[in-house]
């Protein structure tokens, strides 16, 4: 009889902890709701709250749980009328997306990648090499290319991609990859974290962003606005195709994003499943004895989804996803497949596609590559010669 009710005063200690634990996380929500409406993410304790909020989605959906075991009417009212924005902003990333609208027979299909390698991941090199070319991604985005991580990785991928821009701004360092040739461009953005390219690509040019501002989590929110703005500015006034990739140190529950994302498509939000959380890694960190504690907290998954691929409306997102593996780096790379209108100036009587480099002699052009439509085909053009780097899946030939 002791232990029986000795156990019934545990449980119900324990019940009153959830409770109270409800009872906090709700007051927390509802105080940052107000504070987000009303002030926005110039407030630390906001920009924190933004940057947890799935893992807050989560917790309230078993507050209103408990609240409804406990029978506290009041807390299950006022959790569950939380919950209602916070279903219309994640509910969709969950639902079966619907099939992607016909692409056009003209249009190009490419592979575009966006990977933070970690500035300290100098022992990772090949690893790194290996992760890129097993996606084999056209259009190659890299940020923390700082001299020991970006020279050997530049070298060791320049058969892959020899069209390569670097950004070496010192501590910060981006490169843009290419199997198409690349051409620098400059705008009237002033900040040494955004580097932009133009891609030579069979349906014209293409205008890249290889975005790393700076995290907003301390003090630089105001400069990081400011980027956005001028970002998002440059972005209005541009009539090219427009691919942006990168490390934003933004969660799609900012107001620094909704500045990009109320002028291009989250290709995540199109046709992507889920939160897609895309740092910290924490296993990373597993390489050295430690107790089980450490390890158990370093287990942990990644927190945040805050790197992104954005893509212009003359674009159709086809598919994205999340690579499980990092090789090393503390980021999760993320991979999507988008098609552009306008191959059409480059189709032939049998319905592929050629595209001969500018700079190839006339002698030479007879060698161009020709793919089959929505092949997506792997080309790389290496000086006056042509290197074809076919997947197993695609049908390819030479005239």
């Amino acid at each position: 009889m002791m232990m029986k009710k000795q156990l019934h005063a545990i449980l119900k200690q324990f019940g009153l902890m959830c409770i109270a634990a409800s009872q906090l996380l709700t007051g927390a929500v509802l105080i940052w709701f107000v504070l987000r409406v009303t002030v926005g993410d110039q407030l630390l304790f906001v920009r924190v709250m933004s940057y947890l909020l799935p893992w807050l989605f989560l917790g309230l959906g078993v507050s209103f749980l408990i609240a409804l075991l406990a029978r506290r009417r009041g807390l299950a009212g006022l959790t569950g009328l939380l919950l209602l924005p916070f279903l219309y902003q994640f509910g969709p990333i969950f639902l079966p997306k619907q099939s992607v609208a016909q692409v056009d027979d003209a249009a190009c299909q490419f592979r575009v990648m966006s990977y933070n390698v970690n500035m300290n991941n100098e022992n990772n090199i090949k690893p790194i090499a290996e992760l890129i070319r097993a996606q084999s991604p056209d259009i190659l985005t890299l940020q923390e290319m700082v001299p020991r991580v970006g020279n050997p990785l530049q070298a060791e991928l320049q058969a892959d991609y020899p069209y390569q821009l670097l950004d070496d701004t010192p501590g910060l360092g981006r490169v843009v990859m290419s199997r198409y040739p690349l051409q620098p461009y400059s705008s009237q953005l002033d900040d040494e974290r955004i580097q932009q390219v133009l891609v030579e690509t069979p349906a014209g040019l293409v205008m890249v962003f290889n975005m790393h501002p700076a995290p907003a989590m301390a003090s630089g929110w105001v400069e990081q606005h400011r980027v956005f703005q001028e970002v998002a500015q440059v972005i209005s006034e541009t009539d090219k195709p427009i691919l942006l990739l990168g490390d934003f140190n933004s969660t799609p529950f900012s107001q620094n994003y909704y500045l990009i994302d109320n002028l291009l498509t989250d290709v995540h939000a199109e046709v992507g499943q889920g939160f897609a959380m895309t740092f910290p890694n924490f296993k990373r960190a597993i390489t050295q004895n430690r107790s089980w504690i450490t390890r158990l907290v370093l287990s942990m998954p990644p927190l945040a989804h805050i790197d992104h691929i954005f893509v212009s409306e003359q674009f159709h997102p086809l598919n994205i996803k999340l690579l499980p593996e990092t090789a090393g780096s503390d980021h999760y790379p993320l991979v999507a497949e988008v098609a552009l209108d306008g191959c059409e100036n480059h189709r032939m009587e049998d319905g592929a596609i050629r595209y001969c480099h500018p700079s190839l002699p006339a002698n030479l052009r007879q060698g161009c590559l020709r793919s089959q439509p929505g092949s997506g085909a792997d080309v790389v053009f290496r000086s006056a010669k042509l290197a074809l780097h076919a997947r197993q899946e695609h049908s390819l030939s030479y005239e």
